[in-house]
């Protein structure tokens, strides 16, 4: 294990920690940039723990200056933030209130001008649908009945298309 990995383990586990004793928000650093983080928030507090530098390399690999980056399903901006400087510009789709809010955090807290956060699911057609809702839980979708929900809550959200 390096030393980054270790730290990075390191911070993840104390984050944890604090959450479990009653902490409340704080921000935390992943890879330069700063990010907003409760308790809720399932996939900051992964990325904390296990890290995702490949996938963002190798993202920021494949984008340059002329790329238009299309975060759907933003939750609280990890990708959009990190591919900001890198990317031409970033539209970050995010329907649920409570992490579009984290979302909007995060881009203000890192200073992303080139980042467009767009309160919207995508879809094949627009509308307002339902959508399984648990704040910052990172496996919010659109559903087409109550019965899909697994006992989360439902909310109705505007969808809209890309084209």
């Amino acid at each position: 294990m390096s030393i980054n990995s270790l730290f990075r383990f390191m911070q993840g586990v104390l984050t944890s920690l604090w959450f479990l004793l009653g902490g409340g928000p704080r921000v935390a650093r992943i890879e330069g940039k700063k990010f907003l983080i409760r308790r809720e928030h399932f996939q900051v507090r992964h990325a904390l723990k296990n890290g995702w530098e490949e996938l963002f390399l190798s993202l920021q690999m494949l984008a340059d200056s002329e790329t238009l980056f299309f975060d759907i399903g933003a939750n609280v901006g990890i990708a959009s933030v990190l591919l900001a400087p890198t990317a031409r510009q970033v539209f970050a789709f995010e329907p649920t209130p409570e992490a579009f809010a984290d979302l909007a955090s995060n881009i203000r807290l890192n200073a992303c001008s080139n980042v467009t956060p767009i309160p919207v699911a995508l879809s094949r057609s627009a509308g307002i649908q339902s959508m399984r809702n648990s704040p910052c839980w990172g496996h919010n979708s659109i559903i087409n009945n109550r019965d899909s929900s697994l006992g989360k809550p439902v909310i109705s959200v505007p969808v809209m298309t890309l084209d």
